[in-house]
């Protein structure tokens, strides 16, 4: 008789669920969408130069915002949704703590490696001018990591509604500010970055606000909640770090040794077949919680079968997508940027292949954290960025900026190789004798 009432709780979860999940995807959407259009309209209406300068600066930017997922926002969503009700705010508030000390030293560190750079001969890299074009990377850097962990907070605790506001706020006055600075004529990159750091302080400002009352911060419980985060978090950098060098290392490389103007056809190729990160961001945020309870329910043959689902489902859109990019790569890429990257077409089919390539990794690595197996990641990763090593500079030397675009391709070829090669050695010893 109590059939009905389970019926109408189970019915009343998965609605609450499903509304998670639209937000979630609507929410990266907001974010995805803003990226997108923030490199289109710098691509479109600056010189292809000063274009390749933000890239490197928005490279920086995602490479800092790579480190602060692995110290903060991993263990935050992984010790800190574990912890009883009583503890989770003095560990939110610890984590505040730590955010911003991470985020004053990432800048410190920009700046070293900036200035660094500025004093070797013969670099591309030494055209900018150094002092507004800093300042304003060090901004936007700081306040991204800011926004990013007020963000992720909300997501945490559930509060996607929120999540999503405080998206739309910050995005929204960076869109609006990108086309003020465009219709008044001054738009560059270091008038863009400081826009950006102007939503992304508003928005971190917002966050820290609707999150007031759930952090509470407490000096005595930092050193433990610090060294509980970085015992954890440590190990994702490490997984994190050989494959940020291995593939972003190519676009300052790229700027090192052929310049700005490369770079930008690089960042203006893969900006396009970014626009699949709505899908495949919301893909792996969404799949590796189930992809873990199928592996602990129903084995390796069950993770499988919802995996090769899952990843043919997915396949018709992405693979799609890349695959028109293929055939009209030299029409796409002058309708987005009009005829800046005129010529480069083939750049897009290169890219296109990487991110093809790194498509079926994003399946392996979601199974991989099914299966409790992050390390065998790393090593795999280790290896592309050894690979790296030994080819990056011939390749970039010889081919260009195509050699660059290949040379990524080869990083990722590397990862799925190492990848396999695991996975069926493991499947092999799981067959019963």
């Amino acid at each position: 008789m109590q059939t009905p009432i389970i019926s109408n709780g189970y019915t009343l979860l998965t609605g609450k669920m499903a509304q998670r999940g639209y937000l979630g995807v609507l929410d990266q959407a907001v974010v995805s969408g803003s990226n997108f259009f923030t490199a289109v309209i710098l691509g479109r209406y600056v010189a292809p130069a000063e274009f390749g300068v933000f890239v490197l600066a928005w490279t920086t930017l995602m490479i800092a915002l790579s480190v602060q997922n692995a110290l903060v926002c991993t263990p935050m969503s992984v010790i800190g949704a574990q912890k009883p009700e009583s503890e989770s705010a003095t560990y939110w508030g610890s984590l505040m703590i730590f955010q911003v000390l991470l985020g004053i030293g990432i800048c410190l560190i920009i700046v070293a490696g900036y200035v660094f750079l500025k004093n070797i001969p013969g670099l591309s890299v030494s055209q900018p001018s150094s002092f507004p074009l800093i300042s304003a990377t060090i901004l936007s850097c700081f306040f991204l990591l800011g926004q990013e962990f007020f963000r992720r907070l909300l997501i945490v605790r559930l509060d996607l509604k929120e999540t999503l506001i405080n998206d739309v706020v910050t995005h929204s006055i960076r869109i609006g500010g990108m086309l003020f600075l465009l219709y008044a004529g001054i738009l560059n990159t270091i008038n863009s970055l400081l826009i950006i750091s102007a939503g992304l302080a508003i928005g971190a400002a917002f966050g820290y606000f609707r999150l007031f009352n759930a952090i509470a911060v407490s000096v005595g419980k930092f050193r433990h909640d610090f060294f509980e985060s970085w015992r954890f978090g440590r190990w994702v950098l490490a997984e994190m770090l050989p494959y940020t060098l291995s593939v972003q290392g190519y676009i300052y490389l790229t700027a090192l040794l052929i310049g700005t103007q490369a770079t930008a056809a690089l960042g203006a190729s893969q900006n396009i077949l970014n626009a699949t990160n709505i899908l495949l961001l919301s893909f792996s945020n969404i799949m590796t919680p189930i992809a873990a309870r199928r592996y602990s329910t129903g084995g390796n043959k069950a993770l499988t079968a919802l995996m090769m689902k899952a990843g043919l489902l997915l396949a018709v859109p992405i693979l799609g997508f890349y695959i028109v990019a293929m055939v009209f790569a030299e029409e796409i890429l002058n309708f987005v940027y009009k005829l800046n990257y005129a010529g480069y077409g083939s750049l897009i089919i290169i890219c296109s292949l990487y991110f093809i390539v790194s498509y079926f990794n994003r399946m392996l690595q979601v199974m991989l954290y099914a299966k409790k197996k992050p390390d065998i990641g790393f090593w795999a990763k280790m290896l592309s960025l050894a690979v790296m090593a030994v080819i990056a500079y011939p390749m970039i030397e010889i081919f260009g900026v195509y050699g660059a675009a290949t040379g990524t391709v080869i990083s990722q070829i590397v990862i799925l190789f190492g990848l396999l090669f695991y996975l069926f050695g493991a499947r092999r010893s799981e067959r019963p004798v």
